[in-house]
């Protein structure tokens, strides 16, 4: 089982847009992104819900069948800089099934740069 983030990650101009994309190799229940280690976007696919949608300036489109989130920075400034961190969580959603679940994760660095 892996995750992995890929896309535009360095050498962003400001004004542009990012994405980028996590990818993963198995059922997953539950994802989220985070920026510097803070939450900025949950969905739990068990109950079909977003729990936290994503601050202004950014989207997510995450697609359960082909195992793939989007998130995109619409028009980025400096401050979208940071380290990006997609997790998965995959398995039983609690002891009583049998199973434990297992999260997984991928961080990667964005820079953006200009004015």
């Amino acid at each position: 089982m892996s995750v992995e983030i890929s896309g535009m990650m360095s050498d962003n101009p400001a004004g542009s847009d990012i994405s980028l994309q996590c990818s993963w190799d198995t059922s997953v229940y539950y994802m989220a992104w985070y920026k510097n280690g803070v939450l900025i976007y949950e969905e739990d696919l068990a109950v079909s819900s977003v729990l936290m949608g994503s601050p202004p300036g950014l989207t997510v489109d995450s697609d359960y069948t082909t195992m793939m989130s989007t998130l995109t920075i619409a028009g980025a400034a400096l401050d979208d800089s940071g380290n990006y961190t997609c997790a998965v969580t995959c398995g039983a959603k609690g002891v009583e099934f049998g199973m434990i679940a297992e999260t997984l994760q991928d961080t990667t660095e964005v820079f953006v740069y200009g004015e």
